[in-house]
């Protein structure tokens, strides 16, 4: 035997390179092609997280505007891939937020007939802003796009372009148009999250009324972008502002968009109307200016003349450049031409005032005391002593305020008890369509409910003998806010050439009666109006207090707080709250729909609303968040429904509208024609149109008959579902299931579709008002599965609770049936038994046949 001659051997060693070889090229085809794209997996679920974060972000932007705390808000720059213990990584996915100069934001042809604010609207307004963006640095996804924020939108931006916004606008809504402009330098790049404080530069808490300063000319906003005209005509078409028609009945005040000088774009408003300005400023990083005053303005008018044996009460109010209140700001103001004293706030009493500070709404009331009978002249300024010489009362820095101080009892060329008479023009008044004298001798004039939820020019008259005396400031009144009311500029007005001074009164609707008043420093006049003919409208319950970040109406736990007040409004208006923050509103109505027909709904809320017709939820916009809409569609009988809506608003802009679609029609809001009052029953609070009627959950819900279907998720039979009704007047929730079946081969359920929030992506999934869920794997997020079933015969709690409001159906789906060995099992006729749980601590039992659905 030849020893050295034996090569038995070799076959093994070869056999083992080839072996390591098959293994090498393995993992090196494991490295070249799994480990990438499980990576670029990583980074597109990175970059969807940070489209939700940079949401959050976009919609801190814009509350902060309207308010002046400071919002928080953060975004995960970047992404780590998982260790790896064989296979190589590449280097981190970093990101960078960043600001960028935009440019200048213009709004020109504009002009304004306050008093107030003529010396700040002089044809146009400039500001500068900024936008910011984030970046992704993927080492995969080389197509991520930038995520950008400007000019209240936030959108995608991908190397061929713009692809849709990730939010609405609120640059433009109806005849309000809204500017928020960035300042400030923010630059945070790397993996980790990046906090991003929001401040309030400027809260935006005065509105101008501008119109066009030239009938051939439109107000028109030029606004610094990187978007397109195109862009922009599709997301101001999308938000239903543009019409280019030149009809505004449908609410869109748009005429026209195009390319604007260098990189921007502009907005062109339809020419004729008068537009609300509101403009803020918020910052972000380092370099945020803080804005100084900018001009000086007299509120609230000024007498005409005062009798000598009176005062003069007179507020001025410092403004930035944005046309907001600044506190703490110093006013000088001083007697001129003519003798007396300036009270101020903290008592002082002299001819001359120095460094008076400007309270928290930016103004300083100062009374003024006659020291004799002759014109007097008083001055203000907040940048130099009014008896300084630089000192022009025409400047936006300075103010002159004169009148006539008359001897006391002489009555200024009038009568001995005043120095003019004012009183209502009534003759004029009942001019207006809907509104009439009254024969009563406790009414004055009476209108009828066709008026509500417009408006009733009322017009005061000064004279004194045949003279009509002009500048006499009138302030409106009414004694009860709910019936009819004045708001915002239509509080105060000065008398014209004529003697005449008209202010625009909202006719509400609720009760029967209200007085009305019209005041000036010399005389005053009341009217009792009356409101005749059927109500319509809507019933209103107002609330005050926290109430959270709520995803659904029952969770503003109405039932358990006692309305501030109630009543009747015209359409869905939050006109009679009394403060701006922490508040909530509950509307019911009944609804009467013209024909048989699919109904589109919307709500656009700042923050959460809610809607239900005859009980079900059909448009859900909870939650707290900027200004957005959101719809819902529903097939009505013609006839009458009932309606219902919730609010609630804890900081920031507070914004409702409610609109429909009726077949065939157009969007609009839904007039008070349609609308009549519904007084709620106990119950009638969050979530539902119930009357509150005793017994149990379980007593109150049934099984539809015929319902039980051997189907889930689209077409395969491993599936079951069956359907429920709420016949009771309360809304019910379902908290745990248990689900049995005679099916020989089925031992447990577990889900076999990825996704989530759908029939098939839960181990059981229930479509109610408010859908609920079973997932064994727990969460949110859901889509996470690691494949853990539902054993049959266990009781479990739903990972999310489901609601049925009153009169409302549920499907519950169960997805899939299987076997111990994971297969499906055909449940087709199969005896299926569900036993539900509610919140009441009710239950009840359910056993159907699971039928071929096919």
């Amino acid at each position: 035997m030849r020893f050295r001659d034996d090569e038995r051997a070799v076959t093994v060693q070869i056999g083992a390179v080839l072996l390591l070889g098959f293994v090498v090229i393995s993992m090196s085809m494991y490295q070249a092609t799994v480990v990438p794209d499980q990576n670029e997996e990583i980074e597109f679920q990175h970059n969807q997280q940070v489209h939700d974060e940079f949401t959050s972000l976009r919609g801190a932007l814009v509350e902060s505007a309207s308010g002046p705390t400071t919002r928080p808000a953060e975004l995960t720059l970047g992404t780590r891939y998982p260790s790896r213990t064989f296979f190589v990584n590449p280097g981190v996915a970093s990101g960078s937020l960043r600001t960028r100069e935009l440019g200048t934001f213009t709004v020109s042809n504009v002009a304004t007939r306050e008093d107030e604010t003529d010396d700040y609207v002089s044809g146009s307004l400039k500001f500068s802003t900024e936008s910011l963006a984030y970046t992704p640095n993927y080492n995969r996804r080389q197509e991520a796009p930038t995520t950008v924020y400007e000019n209240t939108v936030a959108y995608n931006r991908f190397d061929s372009g713009y692809n849709g916004t990730l939010s609405g606008q609120s640059l433009v809504n109806g005849r309000t148009l809204s500017p928020v402009l960035l300042t400030g330098n923010y630059s945070e790049s790397g993996v980790g999250t990046a906090s991003v404080d929001v401040r309030s530069v400027s809260p935006a808490v005065r509105t101008v009324p501008v119109t066009s300063n030239d009938s051939n000319r439109n107000v028109t906003l030029t606004v610094p972008t990187e978007l397109t005209a195109s862009n922009w005509t599709t997301i101001l078409e999308s938000a239903e502002q543009l019409d280019g028609s030149g009809n505004t009945a449908n609410g869109a005040y748009v005429h026209d968009v195009r390319p604007g000088p260098g990189d921007s774009v502009v907005i062109e408003m339809e020419r004729g109307p008068t537009y609300d300005l509101r403009v803020g400023a918020v910052g972000v990083g380092n370099g945020v200016e803080q804005p100084s005053a900018h001009y000086l303005t007299r509120v609230g008018g000024a007498p005409y003349s005062i009798q000598s044996d009176a005062t003069a009460t007179l507020t001025f109010e410092v403004r930035d450049r944005y046309n907001n209140p600044l506190s703490g700001e110093s006013v000088n103001l001083s007697v001129q031409n003519g003798s007396g004293d300036l009270v101020a706030p903290n008592g002082t009493e002299s001819g001359t005032l120095s460094n008076v500070r400007t309270d928290a709404d930016g103004r300083v009331t100062v009374e003024y005391v006659p020291d004799g009978t002759e014109t007097v002249e008083i001055r203000a300024s907040f940048d130099k002593e009014p008896s300084d010489g630089s000192y022009d009362g025409s400047s936006r820095s300075d103010v002159t305020t004169a009148f006539e101080v008359y001897a006391a009892g002489s009555g200024g060329g009038g009568d001995s008890s005043s120095l003019y008479d004012l009183e209502w023009h009534v003759d004029e008044i009942v001019s207006q369509d809907g509104v009439s004298e009254s024969g009563s001798s406790d009414v004055d004039i009476v209108i009828d409910q066709s008026v509500v939820g417009n408006t009733v020019d009322m017009t005061a008259r000064a004279t004194s003998g045949t003279d009509r005396i002009a500048g006499v400031g009138v302030d409106y009144a009414s004694n009860d806010s709910a019936v009819v009311s004045f708001d915002g500029e239509n509080t105060e007005g000065t008398t014209e050439s004529d003697g005449r001074s008209t202010a625009a009164m909202s006719v509400l609707g609720a009760d029967d009666r209200a007085k009305v008043y019209a005041s000036a420093a010399e005389d005053s006049d009341v009217l009792t109006v009356e409101l005749v003919g059927e109500p319509s409208g809507l019933y209103y319950r107002y609330y005050e207090g926290d109430f959270g970040s709520d995803d659904q109406p029952s969770d503003l736990d109405l039932d358990n707080r006692t309305p501030e007040k109630t009543g009747n409004v015209p359409q869905f208006s939050i006109s009679p709250r009394d403060r701006g923050d922490d508040i909530a509103f509950a509307f019911t109505g009944y609804i009467d729909v013209p024909s048989d027909g699919q109904y589109t709904f919307y709500t656009n809320s700042d923050d959460g609303s809610w809607l239900y017709i005859d009980g079900d939820q059909v448009v859900d916009n909870g939650g707290e968040h900027a200004v957005q809409e959101a719809s819902g569609t529903v097939t009505l009988d013609g006839g009458r429904h009932n309606i219902t809506v919730y609010f609630y608003e804890n900081r920031g802009e507070e914004v409702l509208t409610v609109s429909w679609l009726p077949p065939g029609g157009t969007k609009e809001e839904v007039p008070s024609s349609v609308l009549s009052p519904r007084t709620p029953s106990a119950g009638d609070s969050g979530g539902g149109d119930g009357s509150g009627s005793g017994g149990t959950a379980a007593s109150s819900v049934s099984y539809v008959s015929d319902s039980g279907l051997a189907k889930a998720n689209g077409g395969p039979t491993s599936g079951a579902q069956f359907k429920i009704r709420n016949d009771g007047s309360d809304s019910v929730t379902v908290t745990n299931i248990q689900i049995e079946t005679g099916a020989s081969q089925a031992r447990q359920i577990r889900e076999d579709a990825g996704g989530e929030y759908q029939d098939g992506q839960h181990e059981v999934f229930i479509d109610a008002s408010t859908d609920g869920l079973l997932e064994m794997d727990g969460g949110p997020p859901y889509y996470g599965d690691t494949g853990t079933p539902y054993r049959l015969g266990d009781t479990e709690s739903l990972t999310q609770d489901a609601i049925l409001n009153s009169g409302s159906q549920a499907t519950i789906y169960m997805y899939q049936f299987q076997n111990n060995g994971g297969s499906p099992v055909d449940m087709t006729n199969s005896e299926v038994t569900v036993t539900l749980t509610y919140a009441d601590g009710s239950s009840e039992t359910i056993t159907f046949t699971a039928t071929d659905p096919y």
